[in-house]
């Protein structure tokens, strides 16, 4: 089995440290420009409220 046979939500996790959400967030922006489907906490707040 392969990467295509499988359903994923996202393509890309992002994981970082709190000093470097600012690059994150540029490369977040620029993977959510061109369609790739990325998990990034700041796009996620409402379904992450009290989960963390």
């Amino acid at each position: 089995m392969n990467h295509s046979d499988k359903n994923f939500e996202y393509d890309v996790t992002l994981s970082f440290a709190g000093e470097d959400r600012g690059f994150v967030e540029c490369v977040a922006d620029i993977l959510k420009d061109k369609k790739v489907k990325v998990f990034y906490d700041k796009y996620e707040k409402i379904n992450l409220w009290g989960k963390i």
